[in-house]
């Protein structure tokens, strides 16, 4: 019964970020814009961060400020941690830089994300980032793009994975003013451990670049399974309880 009791807990909180999810959807959302996306929405990890909080932290887990909408994300958080190096800082509700006068200014804030044990063959990374730049250019000849002091994001992986550049993309989304939308995704085989999500700044004498929020899902294709099946063995599980409860009565 303590056993059940324990699994009970664990598939209302999930139940729970499930619900909660919906408060924070991405604008472009990976299974229309991420090629061979598989995971429906929730997804396994979707982290959002809107940078109210300072994001530095971890581990332990819950990182800072983090809004944790994933079904997988209760059983991987505790070893998440966010820093940041060089000259990047949380100004208060973002994150990113600005060149003093004199000289210029340049650093990254890394997120390190946890994953399964499992070695699935595939792992995709999405990252969509909404970013404030005092520098936005128009490419001769292409449509308005963010040419910015900032970015691209990066992939840091352990010794022996690796990422798939064939699969690699962008798109920018112009949200006016100095503000764009920028979507990112990934392919990793196999999933690795870990990644480490970076984002780079370099910010000339008088130029700033600041990421307002920051939302990042991953999946594993392969042996996980999808939250559909937890949701089925939750309900089958309350129904085979409810049912002992009658035979007893």
């Amino acid at each position: 019964m303590r056993k059940f009791s324990a699994f009970l807990t664990v598939f209302l909180a999930l139940c729970f970020i499930s619900s909660a999810a919906w408060a924070h959807p991405f604008i472009n959302p990976p299974e229309i814009f991420a090629p061979g996306w598989q995971t429906p929405f929730t997804y396994q990890r979707n982290i959002y961060w809107d940078f109210s909080v300072n994001p530095v932290g971890g581990p332990p887990g819950p990182l800072p400020g983090a809004v944790y909408e994933g079904w997988a994300d209760p059983m991987l958080w505790e070893s998440d941690y966010v820093y940041f190096e060089g000259d990047v800082v949380w100004n208060g509700g973002a994150i990113g830089l600005e060149g003093s006068a004199g000289y210029p200014s340049s650093g990254d804030a890394v997120f390190h994300l946890d994953n399964f044990i499992e070695q699935n063959p595939v792992k995709h990374v999405y990252l969509e980032a909404t970013v404030i730049n005092s520098v936005s250019l128009q490419f001769p000849g292409d449509s308005i793009a963010a040419e910015t002091n900032w970015g691209p994001p990066t992939l840091v992986l352990p010794t022996g994975y690796y990422e798939d550049e064939s699969y690699w993309g962008y798109m920018w989304t112009d949200l006016g003013g100095e503000m764009w939308l920028l979507d990112m995704w990934f392919k990793i085989g196999p999933n690795p451990p870990w990644e480490d999500i970076i984002l780079p700044f370099y910010v000339p004498e008088g130029e700033y670049v600041w990421i307002d929020d920051l939302h990042i899902a991953t999946e594993c294709v392969g042996a996980v399974p999808i939250p559909g099946a937890l949701w089925l063995l939750g309900s089958g599980l309350i129904g085979l309880v409810g049912l002992r409860r009658k035979i007893k009565s």
